[in-house]
């Protein structure tokens, strides 16, 4: 693609594009610009016909299409996703069966080796099965496409049996038991008429003649296919269809078909705004042209009373409607959206299709930059929010995938075009009454999240996708110069324009071959659209960035104090865990947790009080210490569950802290009562499925007790200092308080949905590190009669040897073992076990101890100081570290001449621990790989990452919070 380097060469092409669509819109079927595809060709090679008693194969070149494309393993292409090589198999070994059987059939041309063909398809379609995940399959239509295929193939004497048969046959027959097939003689649209294939000896095909549009059935050329084979009364137009989709398509003639045929109204909607967001002119494109694709356009829009499918005359639905609408509104035509909202708006997002099982999140996109496109916006301004909260709601679960499109890098490109657009119309005050909670809490989260993900995930080369796609690239540079637009990123131009300079550079290198269509779109198998591929590779290459100046107003929604963004970069950066991590990513990623700080301001006088603290050091930190490490290789945690681990940190923090100033201090003499308040509230709240008493995005609703109260600490403001007296410090209070927190972890809405054990294994860990709380009271309490006189820092009656101690209360005094436990119940798919089976049960939990233990020996490293001036028990106050390996009294302690040296001896020994620990964990780390599925791995890493983190921190840097000394 050398040549598209020339500027003039670059607007000749899409010149060219334009030309071509506004031709081809005006043929009496449309434009037919996908990529051919062996599933439907399949199809179209076993339509026969009899006339005057002779029996005819009426397409014989599509069935030399099959047979020259079958590969040497005798399965046919899988084009993008495994379900394709599924598919494509499937359809064309019945088409080899189906012509090897009825050799009578005039212009038939058997190869020779049919026999030997269809046993190596077989063989190969075999392998494919007994390897197929079928419950982690999510493709259009799969539930009834296999299992009627292998119904067809079982009439002529091939079974398939493989392990996900019998759940593929329960979702076949519980998805058939909720369609009306009988809809299918009525009148109005359907999008089972698209697959027809599908219901072959289960409807009567001579009474669905009427839903064919131009010969043709909903765009599919296998579903007319099946129109032809099964109904009684040859269809002439149906016949002219197809032979025109071979003509015309982009099989050029060759016997293959596409997927879907045609694509009007998507070639048409797509490529113009693909062109325009890349900064091609009115003229330069062709006024001419342009008007007679928007006439086009807007005389099908309004002779389907508002509403447009993807070609003229089908089925309408949201996606294209959305789409066309924009497309109207950037070629200055006027287009109302009455139609689209009465019909597709659902109650938390809008419909692509009446009756559709699951949303797209790029047809939510379109809408968006639909509405958002009209001069009366300000009517739609709560279908726009709508849309806009379901687009974040997406990103903010995790879920931003589309339905229509297998990369991640599309839907956030659609993502950032529809929420900057929506932006850029809020600033210019065309929106004014946007909620606070859309504006300042979850687009700027969704949209730094998207500039991250968009930017890690560019390959060396500078490609984007697994498999180096000019096209997948250039969804990301569109990507990347729309996010350019946002002035929360101003001081990372550099690394912007170094992303998309590299991106740009490696499309240009790509040789006319590479730089076909990819297989990106799904259907019933993927497929790639030639003009629409072309037009993402010319926007990205003409592409003036950043789209749009945002200002004053969008920049102010956010708070991104420099200063502090630059210390804590500072900080991180000296750590082993980001020695090899640039620092400007390590300051995208504190921005980031900066984003989410407002969540935890609002929630971190819920529970716990802050009276007589110094101010809480660790509070700013925590959400950059979740963000950056979740970004690291092989790590990844959705926002929300991000959040939820920042408010579950937050808590574990106010419970050291609440221990340490409030029971320590005030309430010792009542630990028994303490520990019976525990244990009951634990009792109570983990023997039956709770109530959620959280919201969906982590942050907590009300937290009343059960006489309807709430903790004194709840409803007083406790941060600055006050007197004893109005102090909360009874035990009263002190058992709501606790209550209160653990209700708060274990009525979490993720939690109450867990599996039992997980929910029981949370408690566990929650008592014990609760318990271990109470332990800790006592033994600082007795610590100051045990030390040793002869060196200050050895206890004489340790409780217990130090390797059962840090092994224990040690390890659960620190909040890794219960954090661990509520990160089981957030990333678990309920119902179902986060670690099923024994094995992974046993490597995460001695993970969880390794990594815990590893945490305190840091966290004693690092706070030996401390601990000596709050008489606190230290790792280092264990007898253990006086010994040598043979057992005797080590000569090093009784040589060191300073109290200094002894503590730096001690604390060496510490490290070598902790070394050991880590070591330990990553062991355990590496075994539940090679079981876990990539969500939960990613997710697990990223905790691991967090406690290295902060063991990282305790070592160069004290990070607990002081008491007062004088309160």
């Amino acid at each position: 693609m050398d040549q598209l380097n020339d500027p003039d060469l670059l607007s000749a092409r899409a010149t060219t594009i334009v030309r071509e669509l506004a031709v081809s819109c005006k043929d009496k079927y449309g434009i037919a610009k996908a990529c051919p595809a062996v599933y439907d060709t399949a199809w179209v090679s076993m339509i026969s016909r009899t006339v005057n008693g002779t029996k005819t194969w009426v397409f014989p070149e599509s069935f030399q299409y099959i047979v020259d494309h079958q590969q040497t393993n005798g399965a046919w292409e899988a084009y993008a996703l495994e379900i394709d090589g599924i598919l494509n198999t499937l359809a064309a070994l019945l088409a080899l069966r189906k012509h090897a059987a009825e050799t009578e059939v005039q212009r038939s041309s058997l190869p020779t080796d049919i026999g030997r063909r269809i046993s190596l398809a077989k063989d190969s379609l075999d392998v494919m099965l007994q390897r197929w995940n079928v419950h982690e399959t999510d493709h259009i239509g799969f539930e009834l496409l296999v299992p009627a295929h292998l119904d067809m193939l079982e009439a002529y004497g091939t079974r398939f049996n493989f392990p996900g048969r019998q759940h593929l046959m329960e979702v076949y027959k519980q998805r058939l038991s909720k369609l009306d097939q009988s809809s299918l003689s009525g009148k109005k649209g359907n999008t089972l008429v698209h697959s027809l294939e599908a219901f072959i000896g289960k409807i009567d095909f001579d009474g669905i003649g009427h839903h064919a549009v131009r010969g043709c059935m909903l765009a599919s050329p296998s579903s007319t296919a099946a129109y032809l084979m099964e109904t009684s009364t040859w269809d002439d137009e149906s016949e002219a269809y197809l032979r025109w989709a071979i003509r015309s398509g982009a099989g050029n003639g060759s016997g293959g078909v596409a997927v879907i045929v045609p694509t009007t109204t998507f070639d048409l909607c797509w490529v113009i705004c693909n062109l325009f967001e890349g900064g091609f002119t009115s003229e330069v494109l062709g006024v001419e042209h342009l008007k007679t694709i928007s006439d086009e356009l807007e005389r099908v829009l309004q002779d389907q009373g508002g509403l447009i499918g993807f070609s003229p005359g089908f089925l309408v639905d949201a996606d294209d409607t959305g789409k066309t609408i924009a497309t109207l509104s950037q070629l200055g035509r006027s287009a109302s959206a009455d139609q689209l909202v009465a019909q597709f708006e659902g109650e938390d997002y809008f419909y692509t299709f009446l009756r559709e099982r699951n949303p797209s999140l790029s047809t939510n996109c379109h809408v968006l930059k639909g509405l958002l496109s009209l001069t009366d916006r300000a009517k739609y301004a709560s279908q726009i929010t709508k849309a806009a909260t379901y687009l974040c709601d997406c990103w903010w679960n995790g879920t931003a995938n589309d339905k229509w499109n297998i990369t991640p890098q599309y839907p956030m490109m659609a993502m950032s075009q529809g929420l900057i657009e929506l932006l850029d119309c809020w600033e210019k005050g065309h929106l004014p009454n946007l909620p606070d909670s859309l504006l300042r809490d979850r687009l700027p989260v969704v949209l730094i999240g998207i500039l991250i993900q968009a930017l890690k995930g560019q390959n060396p080369d500078g490609s984007w996708g697994s498999t180096a796609s000019a096209e997948q690239t250039a969804y990301s540079v569109l990507t990347l110069g729309c996010i350019a637009s946002l002035p929360w990123f101003k001081n990372f131009r550099h690394q912007l324009k170094t992303a998309i300079d590299k991106g740009r550079d490696f499309i240009l290198r790509q040789d006319s071959e590479s730089a076909k269509p990819q297989y990106l779109w799904i259907g019933k198998v993927t497929f790639g659209l030639t003009f629409v591929s072309q037009s993402y590779v010319l926007a990205a290459l003409n592409l003036t960035w950043p789209t749009r100046r945002l200002g004053s107003r969008v920049e102010k929604l956010v708070d991104v104090p420099a200063e502090r963004i630059r210390d804590f970069s500072q900080l991180y950066s000296q750590l082993p865990l980001f020695s090899s991590t640039p620092q400007w990513k390590i300051q995208l990623s504190v921005i980031e947790g900066y984003f989410f700080l407002p969540y935890l301001q609002r929630m971190r006088l819920d529970i716990f009080p802050r009276w007589g603290m110094q101010e809480d050091k660790y509070f700013e930190m925590i959400p950059s210490s979740w963000t950056l490490p979740s970004r690291l290789d092989g790590a990844f945690c959705s926002p929300q569950n991000l959040l939820q681990q920042m408010i579950t940190s937050v808590l574990i923090y106010q419970v050291d802290e609440y221990f340490e100033r409030v029971v320590g201090k005030f309430l010792l003499d009542h630990v028994g009562g303490i520990k019976e308040a525990i244990e009951l509230a634990l009792t109570e709240l983990g023997t039956h499925r709770n109530v959620p008493m959280s919201n969906s995005d982590g942050t907590p609703k009300s937290h009343e007790l059960d006489d309807g109260s709430a903790p004194e600490s709840q409803t007083k403001d406790f941060s600055s200092p006050r007197d004893l007296s109005t102090s909360p410090t009874s035990l009263q209070d002190v058992r709501k308080t606790l209550k209160c927190f653990i209700t708060r972890i274990l009525q979490n809405e993720k939690v109450s949905k867990a599996s039992r054990y997980d929910q029981e294994y949370l408690r566990g860990e929650l008592r014990a590190f609760l318990l271990s709380h109470l332990i800790s009271i006592e033994e600082n309490a007795r610590l100051s009669k045990q030390i040793s006189l002869s060196d200050g820092l050895t206890l004489d009656s340790p409780p217990g040897s130090f390797f059962e101690w840090v092994r224990t209360t040690g390890a659960s005094h620190v909040g890794c073992r219960p954090h661990f436990g509520f990160l089981s119940c957030l990333i678990a798919q309920s119902p179902f076990e986060c670690f099923p089976t024994v094995e992974e049960k046993y490597f995460a939990q001695d993970l969880n101890l390794h990594l815990a233990t590893m945490s305190r020996m840091l966290n004693d490293y690092g706070s030996l100081a401390r601990d000596k001036i709050d008489t606190n028990l230290n790792s280092v106050n264990f007898p253990d570290f006086c010994t040598d390996n043979d057992g005797s009294r080590s000569q090093g302690d009784d040589e060191i001449q300073t109290q200094n040296d002894l503590e730096l001896n001690r604390k060496s020994k510490l490290l070598v621990l902790a070394e050991y620990e880590r070591d330990c964990y990553k062991k355990a780390l590496s075994h539940l790989a090679d079981k876990l599925d990539k969500r939960v791995m990613k997710a697990l890493t990223a905790f691991c990452y967090t406690a290295e983190l902060y063991g990282q921190l305790y070592v160069i840097k004290d990070m607990s919070s002081r008491m007062n000394q004088d309160g």
